[in-house]
């Protein structure tokens, strides 16, 4: 399985996420995860980007849920692409999977480094054809200015509510941009997409 991308023939005339039918089977998570990384280990390496496993350790267990390979594997790519698309250069994408608090879900944990997402536009990443207009990074470019139709995470959110799980985005300063504020480091922030898959 290469790269997998969301169908734009839907993303482009339609504007809406369109029904999926899903076999769903108990499958081990981190081998889905590691088939993704490895897919996506090279593709930001021109601008010193790595996808790796956060601490660079692959867990050393096996964590099953029911789930359907295919579209899944699609979700993962599709937030695998956009964290290396938007990320500063020479700034890690880190992955992780763990348990939620209550027990009930796996959490995959997606993180990057790139431009602020305001607090009252993360929850329009998530709607179909939603393209958001960022303030500039320090280097002049825009976020808006990368190519697509703005339906990747409306995609990714289909795909998760209808394993029966949740995606979620926060954004908060860089530890550099919080400790050492200048021009160089104001816009980069850590963008983590959690995607909350049952345990079952």
């Amino acid at each position: 399985m290469g790269v997998a991308k969301f169908p734009k023939r839907f993303a482009k005339e339609e504007k809406k996420v369109p029904e999926f039918e899903f076999q769903m089977v108990r499958e081990d998570l981190v081998q889905l995860i590691d088939k993704s990384i490895t897919r996506y280990v090279n593709v930001g390496t021109h601008r010193g980007i790595k996808v790796r496993w956060r601490w660079e350790t692959k867990p050393n267990r096996q964590m099953y849920s029911l789930f359907d390979e295919v579209p899944l594997a699609m979700a993962i790519d599709e937030v695998l692409s956009n964290a290396v698309k938007y990320s500063f250069e020479n700034f890690a994408v880190d992955v992780s999977i763990g348990s939620t608090s209550d027990d009930r879900f796996w959490n995959i944990s997606i993180r990057d480094h790139g431009i602020r997402i305001p607090d009252d536009k993360l929850k329009e990443v998530f709607e179909p054809g939603r393209r958001l207009m960022l303030e500039p990074s320090y280097h002049g470019h825009y976020k808006a200015e990368r190519p697509g139709y703005g339906m990747g995470l409306a995609y990714v959110k289909a795909i998760v509510e209808k394993h029966g799980g949740q995606v979620s985005i926060t954004c908060k300063p860089s530890f550099k941009a919080r400790e050492y504020p200048s021009l160089e480091y104001e816009q980069r922030h850590t963008v983590v997409v959690n995607i909350h898959i049952p345990k079952n």
